[in-house]
């Protein structure tokens, strides 16, 4: 039987015809509604490959799989759909170490299901099932970056306060560096409080913050009580609900100042550019602001010295002035 013939195949053509008015419509830019996960799909948008964008040679792509799935020729739709299948694997691995492009994995799901369709319509009867060995390593870095889009999703946890904050601490309850900044800023209405457990005690202690914030007693206050009082919590409570939606969340929180602060606490955050920086203003844009002496000791009080930063092994804080979190 000669490879290359074979009947139609309707699956194969399907696909492809949804592949192509898929591509189309991301040329005519009618998806940018559609990318409601992520903000990458400008970025990759301009993507492009000999001056050709990406989306071109998707719709060029789907366009010949179309035409040969509409004369069954099997072989071929295969070894072209195994080759898209191996770009949008160097496609993935961009996204997975950059941003992930719904739009992105959209098309390659359709490549992938190509692929797998000319398998499977141009097998044999007499042979056994198609294993396409070539979607492993696709379906798993395709999986790695489903879940880093659900993760980046999930919304961190503040114990006081909301994520709309101008303002976000990441705090320990064993912290003596953060235990001054609660006593010092706990009552601003513009800071958002997130508690990131380092040890077993902690889960406990902000548990017991969580308790007392929730019967009205002030965020100080309960942070006071908090060492003030023993807070070892019952054994039977880690079969409760609640202690571990506070334990995933409190893990969250956790990840994320590992990741954007080097596990050093307290870790500040600004949404924006701090008003102490923008004291005079130039309305002439020719006419750059210069700072004097006193407004830059100013910047300096705002930001800290960085040479007398402390946290981490090189450095390490005297009295335990701040705390790092091993990742």
């Amino acid at each position: 039987m000669n490879p290359l013939k074979h009947k139609f195949l309707p699956i194969s053509f399907g696909i492809s015809l949804f592949g192509l008015f898929f591509s189309m419509w991301n040329v005519l830019d009618f998806t940018e509604s559609f990318c409601f996960a992520t903000t990458s799909c400008t970025l990759f948008a301009e993507f492009a490959l000999l001056g050709i964008s990406f989306w071109w040679i998707g719709v060029a792509f789907f366009t010949v799989t179309l035409i040969l799935a509409l004369f069954g020729l099997a072989y071929l739709g295969k070894l072209l759909a195994g080759a898209g299948v191996f770009l949008d694997f160097l496609l993935l691995c961009i996204m997975f170490y950059t941003m992930p492009c719904i739009n992105c994995l959209i098309v390659g799901a359709i490549i992938t299901v190509t692929f797998f369709s000319f398998c499977y319509e141009g097998q044999r009867k007499s042979l056994p099932f198609p294993k396409p060995w070539l979607l492993l390593p696709w379906a798993l870095v395709f999986c790695m970056i489903c879940g880093n889009i659900i993760m980046s999703h999930t919304q961190l946890w503040p114990l006081v306060g909301d994520n709309s904050a101008n303002i976000r601490v990441y705090f320990s309850t064993e912290c003596s560096a953060c235990a001054q900044l609660v006593r010092a800023q706990g009552n601003r209405t513009d800071i958002a409080w997130y508690p990131v457990q380092e040890d077993d005690n902690d889960l406990w202690q902000i548990k017991f913050l969580v308790k007392e914030i929730k019967e009205g007693t002030g965020f100080i206050d309960a942070y006071d009580k908090m060492h003030e009082t023993d807070t070892q919590g019952n054994i039977y409570d880690i079969f409760s609900l609640s202690h571990w939606k506070l334990q995933f969340a409190l893990w969250k929180n956790a990840a994320y100042v590992v990741k954007g602060g080097n596990g050093r606490l307290p870790f500040v955050e600004f949404q924006g550019l701090p008003s102490q920086l923008l004291k005079h203003q130039s309305t002439d844009s020719k006419n750059p602001v210069t700072l004097n002496q006193n407004e830059t000791d100013t910047i300096d009080g705002l930001l800290g010295d960085i040479e007398a930063l402390c946290g981490d092994d090189e450095v390490p804080c005297p009295d335990g002035d701040t705390q790092t979190i091993n990742p």
